[in-house]
């Protein structure tokens, strides 16, 4: 049992957390992580929910299935005839990032540490007749 004296406290904490909002200023992690806590605070002091103005929950942001990373791999292990620039030109396209010939290398030479062949094929070159 809680003692009598937090209640009101603990209720202006809760009231505080849920003006943490994207409307007030905070960022969406921000927003979310208040929201949370104010819920946790609810649960725990056995609070009504109604007493409480809720702030929509903030939408989370949406993320690509692949980030630059797994993509890049991805591409070495596929494409050893690329180069790093043209895995990076790749990656830029489908993500919208700014990955970079010599970040697509670290992500090899990470590779090659783990044991995974990612060597470049290098093109024949057509013999002049």
């Amino acid at each position: 049992m809680t003692n009598p004296k937090e209640r009101p406290l603990v209720k202006r904490r809760i009231e505080a957390l849920l003006k943490k909002t994207i409307q007030n200023g905070c960022t969406p992690g921000e927003a979310e992580s208040a929201l949370e806590k104010a819920q946790e605070l609810v649960a725990k002091y056995g609070f009504d929910k109604k007493e409480f103005t809720w702030p929509k929950a903030p939408e989370k942001p949406k993320r690509p299935v692949l980030g630059v990373g797994k993509l890049a791999k991805s591409l070495l292990l596929e494409h050893r005839d690329w180069t790093y620039a043209q895995i990076a030109a790749e990656v830029n396209k489908r993500l919208g990032s700014n990955a970079t010939p010599r970040s697509v290398s670290w992500y090899a030479c990470k590779m090659g540490k783990e044991g995974l062949d990612v060597s470049r094929i290098k093109p024949l070159k057509e013999a002049v007749g």
